[in-house]
């Protein structure tokens, strides 16, 4: 093979294409070396620009395909119609409210005990007629009665009095007791509160009076 030229030095290989050769004047020898390829050219703006459009249309079809999903989630939401649970168990009576039994202390009655006889004292009420003040009176006797027969089981004896303001001839005013009525426990024994009429409690006292103006 002809040397394509004198002066030594590495020239393309005419038996490899790609390859270079060193010639050393004269004549080619058996050194080769592969031949450096060019530098790439750097891409062209216009496959920079294909490469950008395409992120951002894959960009753009990934949101909207984002929204519709929100949207049918929404329409989904919006059209689904929640219907509550009803239980087919019927709902628990209320428990009602236990009915006292036996008798009520009696409110403005002031108890209290000597020995063995229980008194009981109160204010009797002025109601508009004198009717209406004896059936007060009558009424709170009869409580008295019962509630002391309880608090006070060991009572021989029980005596209610009632005051009523009274003025004298004089014009002098006091709070004098008016009714003062005891009750043997024998007696009381025998009186069924429950059905004892009012105007009839007075009348089976064992001792004591009733102020004339209480008396029917």
């Amino acid at each position: 093979m002809g040397a394509p030229m004198s002066a030594p030095g590495w020239y393309p290989d005419p038996e490899r294409p790609g390859q270079q050769r060193y010639y050393d004047g004269t004549m080619w020898t058996e050194h080769r070396a592969v031949a450096t390829p060019p530098p790439k050219e750097p891409a062209s703006l216009r496959k920079l620009l294909l490469i950008v459009g395409a992120l951002v249309a894959f960009i753009l079809i990934i949101s909207v395909s984002g929204n519709d999903d929100d949207e049918k989630s929404t329409a989904n939401t919006s059209t689904t119609t929640y219907t509550p649970y009803r239980s087919t168990v019927a709902a628990a009576a209320p428990t009602p409210t236990p009915t006292p039994t036996g008798p009520v202390r009696p409110e403005g009655v002031t108890f209290r005990q000597e020995g063995t006889v229980t008194f009981a004292e109160f204010q009797i009420g002025d109601a508009l007629f004198m009717g209406l003040t004896r059936f007060g009176a009558q009424s709170e006797t009869k409580q008295a009665l019962q509630w002391a027969l309880r608090e006070y089981p060991n009572a021989t004896q029980v005596v209610v009095q009632g005051r009523f303001p009274t003025k004298d001839a004089y014009g002098n005013e006091e709070n004098s007791v008016v009714l003062n009525v005891g009750y043997d426990r024998s007696t009381l024994d025998k009186i069924n509160f429950a059905n004892i009429d009012n105007d009839k409690i007075w009348a089976v006292r064992d001792t004591g009076f009733v102020h004339p103006d209480l008396q029917g």
